[in-house]
Parts: C-alpha cells; structure tokens; sequence
C-alpha cells in the first residue's frame, strides 16, 4: 500500500517489495550504521590515547561502552542509555561521566589527570 501511495503521489517506483525493504534492507542498512559508527568511536578513543600518551578511567570506560554497543538488542540498548545519560550529565554539569570518573580517580587516588597510566614526558 505504501508502494502504491508513493507511486501515485510522486511517480517514483520502489523495486521490490516494500515488505522486503522492511525485513531485510532497513535492517542491513541500521546493522552497517552501528557497526560504522562503533569503528569510528574505537578509532576516536585509540587517537586519544595515543595523542594523550595516557591511558584515563575515561578511555577505559568509553572503550567497555563501545565494545557491549557491537552486540545487537541489548548492547544497542546499554549503548544508546549510556549516550543519553552521558549527555544529560554533561548538559547538567557541564562535564561527562568519563570526566566525572577521571576527577574521581585523580582526587581520591593521586593520580595526575585522572591517568592511569601514563607514558608521557612531562
């Protein structure tokens, strides 16, 4: 019905079936999405250690997020809650979970920006 309605409204023909866009090629185009955009997040936490020459509470914990949102259901879930938790903790506070984590680590356990390890020569 969707098909026909957008046929006849715009002229534009849909191949297949629309049935077929819902059970297989939505789903394959949001898995190619998740995994994309897991692959850049790896990438943006590796560039930060590395360019950081430190490894944070913060990296660990992005890491572990990124790591269970791979996982389709439930990992998707965990890592769409932790994203909206992230970012109503940095609207509210002005500073990240991760951030919250790397002071908690630095005031309590003496550790120089909330590094864990730390490999640069400062």
């Amino acid at each position: 019905m969707l098909k026909k309605i957008i046929k006849t409204t715009t002229g534009i023909k849909i191949p297949g079936s629309t049935s077929s866009w819902y059970r297989t090629k939505i789903p394959k185009a949001m898995k190619g999405i998740g995994v994309a955009g897991g692959a850049v997040a790896g990438a943006v936490i590796i560039y930060d250690v590395v360019d950081s020459k430190q490894i944070k509470a913060s990296n660990i914990l992005d890491a572990v997020v990124t790591g269970v949102s791979f996982a389709p259901g439930w990992g998707w879930v965990v890592g769409g809650v932790f994203f909206g938790a992230d970012m109503i903790t940095k609207g509210v506070t002005g500073q990240s979970i991760g951030d919250h984590l790397d002071n908690y680590i630095e005031e309590n356990y003496d550790k120089d920006d909330g590094a864990l390890i730390d490999w640069s020569k400062k």
